[in-house]
Protein backbone atom coordinates (compact mmCIF):
# COMPACT_ATOMS: atom_id res chain seq x y z
CA UNK A 1 0.00 0.00 0.00
CA UNK A 2 2.82 2.46 -0.27
CA UNK A 3 2.10 3.18 -4.15
CA UNK A 4 1.06 6.88 -4.93
CA UNK A 5 -1.63 5.01 -6.76
CA UNK A 6 -3.54 4.54 -3.48
CA UNK A 7 -3.89 8.37 -3.11
CA UNK A 8 -5.67 8.61 -6.50
CA UNK A 9 -7.91 5.92 -5.28
CA UNK A 10 -8.62 7.83 -2.01
CA UNK A 11 -9.97 10.89 -3.98
CA UNK A 12 -12.06 8.58 -6.40
CA UNK A 13 -13.50 6.96 -3.33
CA UNK A 14 -14.52 10.64 -1.90
CA UNK A 15 -16.09 11.89 -5.08
CA UNK A 16 -18.10 8.95 -5.44
CA UNK A 17 -19.32 9.58 -2.22
CA UNK A 18 -20.36 12.61 -3.13
CA UNK A 19 -22.00 11.57 -6.11
CA UNK A 20 -23.85 8.71 -5.12
CA UNK A 21 -25.62 11.46 -2.26
CA UNK A 22 -26.51 13.93 -5.10
CA UNK A 23 -28.00 10.89 -7.16
CA UNK A 24 -29.92 9.77 -4.03
CA UNK A 25 -31.04 13.00 -3.29
CA UNK A 26 -32.18 13.70 -6.69
CA UNK A 27 -33.95 9.83 -7.39
CA UNK A 28 -35.44 10.62 -4.05
CA UNK A 29 -37.12 14.17 -4.46
CA UNK A 30 -39.50 12.40 -7.43
CA UNK A 31 -40.86 10.14 -5.30
CA UNK A 32 -41.86 12.53 -2.48
CA UNK A 33 -43.25 15.09 -5.32
CA UNK A 34 -45.09 12.00 -6.03
CA UNK A 35 -46.97 11.28 -2.74
CA UNK A 36 -48.15 14.80 -2.97
CA UNK A 37 -52.09 14.14 -3.57
CA UNK A 38 -53.64 17.28 -5.03
CA UNK A 39 -56.94 18.38 -5.25
CA UNK A 40 -58.64 21.91 -6.46
CA UNK A 41 -60.87 23.52 -4.41
CA UNK A 42 -63.37 24.81 -4.37
CA UNK A 43 -65.28 21.55 -4.17
CA UNK A 44 -65.35 18.05 -2.34
CA UNK A 45 -62.95 15.17 -3.05
CA UNK A 46 -62.46 11.53 -1.84
CA UNK A 47 -59.39 10.74 -0.90
CA UNK A 48 -58.67 7.18 -0.11
CA UNK A 49 -55.78 6.99 2.57
CA UNK A 50 -54.03 3.49 2.76
CA UNK A 51 -52.93 4.10 6.68
CA UNK A 52 -53.64 5.58 9.49
CA UNK A 53 -51.51 8.53 10.75
CA UNK A 54 -51.25 12.27 10.78
CA UNK A 55 -51.25 14.17 7.56
CA UNK A 56 -50.34 17.50 6.21
CA UNK A 57 -52.95 19.96 4.00
CA UNK A 58 -49.80 21.88 2.02
CA UNK A 59 -51.54 25.24 0.04
CA UNK A 60 -49.72 24.87 -3.16
CA UNK A 61 -49.49 28.99 -4.15
CA UNK A 62 -47.87 27.60 -7.52
CA UNK A 63 -48.67 24.93 -9.14
CA UNK A 64 -49.66 22.50 -12.16
CA UNK A 65 -52.76 20.08 -12.37
CA UNK A 66 -54.13 18.51 -15.39
CA UNK A 67 -51.80 20.44 -17.39
CA UNK A 68 -53.32 23.71 -15.62
CA UNK A 69 -51.70 26.00 -14.22
CA UNK A 70 -51.93 27.70 -11.17
CA UNK A 71 -50.76 30.75 -9.55
CA UNK A 72 -52.43 32.29 -6.51
CA UNK A 73 -52.06 34.84 -4.41
CA UNK A 74 -53.82 33.56 -1.31
CA UNK A 75 -57.03 31.01 0.01
CA UNK A 76 -59.61 33.28 -0.77
CA UNK A 77 -61.34 32.76 2.00
CA UNK A 78 -61.13 29.33 1.56
CA UNK A 79 -62.77 27.01 4.42
CA UNK A 80 -62.37 23.44 4.81
CA UNK A 81 -64.00 21.10 6.55
CA UNK A 82 -63.33 16.65 6.45
CA UNK A 83 -65.60 13.47 7.14
CA UNK A 84 -63.68 9.94 7.48
CA UNK A 85 -64.66 6.89 8.14
CA UNK A 86 -65.70 7.58 11.61
CA UNK A 87 -67.32 11.20 11.28
CA UNK A 88 -65.78 14.58 11.22
CA UNK A 89 -62.18 14.59 11.30
CA UNK A 90 -60.63 17.99 13.05
CA UNK A 91 -58.43 20.29 10.83
CA UNK A 92 -55.80 21.75 13.10
CA UNK A 93 -53.75 24.57 11.86
CA UNK A 94 -50.46 24.13 11.10
CA UNK A 95 -47.95 26.12 12.93
CA UNK A 96 -44.81 24.84 11.73
CA UNK A 97 -45.45 26.65 8.35
CA UNK A 98 -43.30 24.17 6.56
CA UNK A 99 -42.74 25.04 2.54
CA UNK A 100 -41.72 23.17 -0.28
CA UNK A 101 -40.54 23.73 -3.94
CA UNK A 102 -40.74 20.80 -6.62
CA UNK A 103 -40.09 22.06 -9.87
CA UNK A 104 -43.09 24.12 -10.88
CA UNK A 105 -44.97 23.25 -7.64
CA UNK A 106 -44.75 25.59 -4.18
CA UNK A 107 -46.53 24.66 -1.14
CA UNK A 108 -46.56 25.67 3.08
CA UNK A 109 -48.45 23.74 5.17
CA UNK A 110 -51.51 25.01 6.68
CA UNK A 111 -53.20 22.28 8.40
CA UNK A 112 -52.81 18.59 9.86
CA UNK A 113 -55.17 15.89 11.00
CA UNK A 114 -55.28 12.28 12.06
CA UNK A 115 -56.28 9.57 9.79
CA UNK A 116 -57.40 6.89 12.77
CA UNK A 117 -58.02 4.47 10.40
CA UNK A 118 -57.52 3.31 6.41
CA UNK A 119 -60.39 4.36 4.34
CA UNK A 120 -62.03 7.48 2.68
CA UNK A 121 -61.79 11.03 3.62
CA UNK A 122 -63.82 13.63 2.31
CA UNK A 123 -62.40 17.09 2.32
CA UNK A 124 -64.45 19.98 1.23
CA UNK A 125 -63.53 23.73 0.50
CA UNK A 126 -66.13 26.41 0.18
CA UNK A 127 -65.60 29.95 -0.41
CA UNK A 128 -67.65 32.71 1.13
CA UNK A 129 -71.12 33.35 -1.23
CA UNK A 130 -70.63 30.03 -2.73
CA UNK A 131 -68.07 32.00 -5.31
CA UNK A 132 -66.53 28.97 -7.65
CA UNK A 133 -63.25 31.19 -8.21
CA UNK A 134 -60.35 31.54 -7.19
CA UNK A 135 -59.21 28.04 -7.69
CA UNK A 136 -56.95 26.56 -5.20
CA UNK A 137 -54.79 23.67 -5.06
CA UNK A 138 -54.28 22.00 -1.94
CA UNK A 139 -51.54 19.31 -1.55
CA UNK A 140 -52.01 16.47 0.94
CA UNK A 141 -49.32 13.94 2.32
CA UNK A 142 -48.07 11.92 4.84
CA UNK A 143 -44.24 11.85 6.18
CA UNK A 144 -42.75 14.55 3.63
CA UNK A 145 -40.82 16.26 6.25
CA UNK A 146 -39.62 13.09 7.72
CA UNK A 147 -39.09 11.49 4.04
CA UNK A 148 -36.74 14.63 3.13
CA UNK A 149 -35.29 14.47 6.68
CA UNK A 150 -34.12 11.04 6.11
CA UNK A 151 -33.36 11.61 2.35
CA UNK A 152 -30.95 14.36 3.00
CA UNK A 153 -29.63 12.42 6.11
CA UNK A 154 -28.73 9.96 3.37
CA UNK A 155 -27.32 11.74 1.67
CA UNK A 156 -24.72 13.53 3.83
CA UNK A 157 -23.60 9.94 4.33
CA UNK A 158 -23.05 8.50 1.66
CA UNK A 159 -21.12 11.75 0.83
CA UNK A 160 -19.05 12.01 4.33
CA UNK A 161 -18.79 7.81 4.43
CA UNK A 162 -16.35 8.25 1.12
CA UNK A 163 -14.63 10.67 3.24
CA UNK A 164 -14.02 8.60 5.74
CA UNK A 165 -12.96 5.81 3.52
CA UNK A 166 -10.44 7.93 1.43
CA UNK A 167 -9.34 9.39 4.88
CA UNK A 168 -8.33 5.75 6.10
CA UNK A 169 -6.82 5.11 2.97
CA UNK A 170 -4.62 8.25 3.08
CA UNK A 171 -3.50 7.70 6.83
CA UNK A 172 -2.73 4.02 5.79
CA UNK A 173 -0.72 4.88 3.01
CA UNK A 174 1.01 7.61 4.55
CA UNK A 175 1.80 4.57 7.54
CA UNK A 176 3.00 2.58 4.94
CA UNK A 177 5.20 4.58 2.78
CA UNK A 178 7.16 6.29 6.55
CA UNK A 179 7.63 2.65 7.59
CA UNK A 180 8.74 1.84 3.92
CA UNK A 181 11.67 4.86 4.91
CA UNK A 182 12.76 3.88 8.21
CA UNK A 183 13.11 0.03 7.47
Amino acid sequence: MRSPLWFVLAGVIAVAGFVAGGFHVASGLGGIESRLMQVVMPGGVALNLKEPGTYTIYYEHKSVVDGRVHVGAGMGGLRLSMRGPGGDVQLVPNSAGATYTFGSREGRSIYSFTATAPGEYRITGTLPDGRAEPKVVLAIETGLIGGMARMIGGAIGMAFGGLAIAGILVFVTLWQRQKAKRA
